[in-house]
């Protein structure tokens, strides 16, 4: 990522590791925090935000996470005809806070 990064831009620091899977990296005067989306505990090939809402159907009992392999989470929920919005509104809040902890760490770190 960083290489990459360093093949476009001049000046890109290192980046260091702030939390599992959020870093910070310095280009110049800004300060970059960067977070690799997906839930890499799920076996899709590509990892993506969908991948945080299979996991809360897995948390609510709706699914059972044998039954997601080798398809990506998008496809899996447009499949389904699953509704996001519906789908994280009818969840309890322990059940959306487990699932997406990965994206309240990284308002965390947001929040400085």
């Amino acid at each position: 990522m960083i290489n990459s990064l360093r093949a476009k831009i001049e000046g890109v620091g290192d980046a260091s590791e702030v939390e599992d899977g959020i870093f910070v990296v310095n280009v110049g005067r800004l300060r970059f925090i960067i977070y690799i989306l997906g839930d890499e505990r799920l076996p899709f090939q590509k990892h993506e935000m969908e991948d945080y809402l299979v996991d809360l159907m897995i948390e609510n009992g709706q699914i059972d996470s044998r039954e997601i392999a080798g398809v990506s989470a998008k496809s899996f929920l447009e499949e389904r005809g699953v509704d996001s919005l519906d789908l994280v509104e009818s969840s309890g809040a322990d059940a959306v806070k487990k699932a997406f902890i990965w994206l309240v760490r990284f308002l965390r770190v947001l929040q400085g």
